[in-house]
C-alpha cells in the first residue's frame, strides 16, 4: 500500500509548524510521501495572496524536504476548493493501491470550532476516501477516545504524536504587520520570498 500524506490549506503563507507536522507524521506512519496543497480559491476565507504566490512559498519552504512534494491540484482547479474534490481527484491520479493521509489539526475536528470536518461538504464521503492524522495544538496530545468522540463512529484516524505550537499564519502576518521578526517562525526562502516583496506590510 502507497502511503500518501496530504496537507492541505491557505498557506498564507506556510510557516514552520506545518512543516514539523508533516515530517512528524512521514516518519510515524511510514507515509512515502506528503503531498502540500495550497488552496487556489479558498471557501471560507477572503484577502489573502494570489494563489501563485502561496504556492512559490510553498516550494521554496519543502524544496529540501525528499519526501515533500508541492501540488497544483488545487491551484490548477477552477471554482472554489473543496476538500472531497481534492481526495477524489487524488484517488483517481494514484489508482487503487493508495491510502490517503488527510493531516489536520485537533481545531478541525472538535464540533466547538467554527467549521468542523463533519460540516465540510459530503464529510461523510470525506472520511471514506482517506485516513485522518490528527495533530494537537495548544493542548497536550489529544486522547484517543476524546478524539473519538467528537468523530462518526466510521471515522479512520489516528494521532500525530509531535510537538504543541501557537505558531499560525495569522501570527506571521501580524508579526510582518508590525514590523517584528518572523526569521525563526518560517523556512529562510520564505522569509526571503516575504520581506523582498514586502508581502503582509
Amino acid at each position: 500500500m502507497f502511503e500518501v500524506g496530504i496537507s492541505a490549506g491557505t498557506f498564507n503563507p506556510i510557516h514552520l509548524w506545518h512543516t514539523l507536522v508533516a515530517d512528524c507524521a512521514r516518519a510515524q506512519y511510514g507515509l512515502n510521501e506528503v503531498l502540500f496543497i495550497p488552496n487556489g480559491n479558498p471557501v471560507h476565507k477572503t484577502g489573502v495572496l494570489d494563489k501563485e504566490i502561496r504556492y512559490e512559498m510553498v516550494q521554496a519552504a519543502i524544496a529540501k524536504n525528499p519526501f515533500f512534494k508541492a501540488s497544483r491540484v488545487e491551484i490548477d482547479r477552477k471554482g472554489k476548493s473543496f476538500t472531497i474534490d481534492t481526495l477524489r481527484a487524488l484517488k483517481a491520479q494514484y489508482g487503487d493501491n493508495v491510502r490517503l493521509n488527510l493531516i489536520v489539526g485537533i481545531d478541525n475536528i472538535d464540533p466547538q470550532s467554527s467549521l468542523p470536518i463533519t460540516c465540510w461538504r459530503e464529510s461523510e464521503e470525506v472520511l471514506r476516501l482517506c485516513r485522518l492524522l490528527i495533530s494537537p495544538r495548544e493542548m497536550e496530545m489529544a486522547e484517543a477516545q476524546k478524539v473519538a468522540a467528537m468523530l462518526p463512529s466510521n471515522a479512520n484516524f489516528a494521532l500525530i504524536d509531535c510537538p504543541t505550537s501557537t505558531l499560525s499564519s495569522t501570527l506571521v502576518r501580524e508579526r510582518v504587520k508590525a514590523g517584528k521578526s518572523i526569521r525563526h517562525l518560517v523556512e529562510p526562502e520564505v522569509f526571503e520570498i516575504i520581506t523582498k516583496n514586502r508581502y503582509y506590510t
